[in-house]
């Protein structure tokens, strides 16, 4: 198009993470890129005139790149870290309406204060985080919350909001103005027994006006002894709905330990997993295990690497510095797992939960039996 220039558009975030990359926050979708590519689209600000090329045309196809007649400058963050951070889970309240059987939190009044909440915002946003998942507790009871999500506009990465589905109805579901909402699912008839009386018929609700509102919506399922079963159906009620199903099996803690009856043996969960679920859940990076690029903050600003994992310090100290900590001590290599070493599926493993290793398969380097039956090696 003569006179205009090539921009990034709204939402594709540029990263120079252990391999560039371009992001569409919109889409959840990631592609590496060569240093060619890279330099090429860190120069899309409108200010040239586009020349045509196999690249530019894919770029224009997959929603990378359009055509402006207005500069806009592109912006990749200078405090990359390394490993690069990605991905935040944010607890902002540990305040929850339900008393799960599997739940690994514990239930308190706490909820995260305006400022802790907008430092971890900023300084993730500084480190060049690509996807906020915000959750619980039940993210709907803290009082602040649509502020919080009012504060989250000003920013371009992928923002999620994970929740039980249970308080989201005709008054509020327009105003859950988030890119994706994750709810939990844990059967059909069996939801109820792990969740209570009435939480599928509001899950299934919240789920259905959400996408009425145009929001993206993946569910999240636990395998348990009451639910398998139910699968099948599940899948018909999910399938071309949805915007994927994650299908996972829990890691021994919290309510969990009081109810480990739920538990389903390993061949069973396998076969389970292997059949049913959909979508990408990955964003992988290989030579690290599972959550390599993430962190967690409790709603007292605590960060961790994820909710199962005690923290190394708090945001006051610094995202940065946390990072580091963490990096220290909650980072392994695949190598380091026994049996990943000659496994022809590291990569796309990631070797399994760490924390699931550790409370159910005898250690923080032990084999995580569940993928390790997905891809073949039990």
């Amino acid at each position: 198009m003569q006179g205009k220039g090539l921009v990034l558009r709204d939402r594709i975030l540029l990263r120079n993470f252990e391999k560039p990359v371009v992001y569409n926050a919109k889409t959840d979708e990631l592609y590496e890129l060569d240093e060619e590519a890279f330099e090429f689209l860190r120069q899309c600000d409108g200010g040239k005139e586009a020349k045509d090329s196999e690249f530019v045309r894919y770029c224009i196809e997959n929603g990378i790149l359009e055509f402006s007649d207005e500069k806009r400058p592109v912006h990749v963050p200078s405090k990359s870290l390394r490993p690069s951070l990605r991905h935040m889970l944010v607890h902002v309240t540990l305040r929850c309406n339900l008393n799960c059987r599997h739940c690994y939190l514990p239930k308190k009044q706490t909820n995260m204060d305006y400022r802790t909440f907008n430092t971890l915002i900023e300084e993730f946003s500084e480190a060049g985080g690509i996807k906020l998942m915000l959750s619980g507790g039940e993210p709907l009871l803290h009082p602040e919350i649509y502020s919080f999500l009012d504060v989250l506009e000003s920013y371009d990465f992928r923002k999620v909001l994970i929740t039980n589905g249970t308080l989201i109805d005709e008054k509020n579901a327009g105003k859950i103005e988030v890119d994706e909402v994750q709810i939990s699912i844990d059967g059909i008839k069996s939801h109820d027994f792990i969740r209570g009386k009435g939480t599928f018929e509001k899950a299934m609700r919240a789920l259905k006006l959400l996408i009425d509102y145009g929001v993206d919506v993946s569910v999240a399922t636990m395998v348990h002894r009451y639910n398998i079963d139910e699968f099948d159906e599940m899948e018909k009620l999910f399938k071309g709905t949805i915007k994927s199903w994650m299908v996972d099996y829990p890691s021994l803690e919290g309510n969990l330990r009081f109810n480990e009856d739920i538990l389903v043996e390993v061949d069973m969960a396998v076969k389970i997993m292997s059949r049913y679920g959909f979508g990408d859940f990955s964003h992988r990076v290989a030579g690290y295990t599972c959550g390599a690029h993430m962190c967690a903050s409790d709603p007292e600003g605590n960060i961790s690497r994820c909710g199962f994992f005690e923290s190394v310090g708090n945001i006051r100290d610094g995202l940065a510095n946390c990072w580091r900590k963490l990096t220290d001590k909650c980072l392994w290599s695949i190598d380091e797992i026994e049996v990943c070493r000659d496994c022809g599926h590291r990569m796309e493993c990631s070797g399994g939960c760490r924390f699931r290793a550790k409370t159910l398969f005898g250690g923080i380097k032990k084999p995580d039996r569940i993928m390790c039956g997905l891809y073949g090696r039990v």
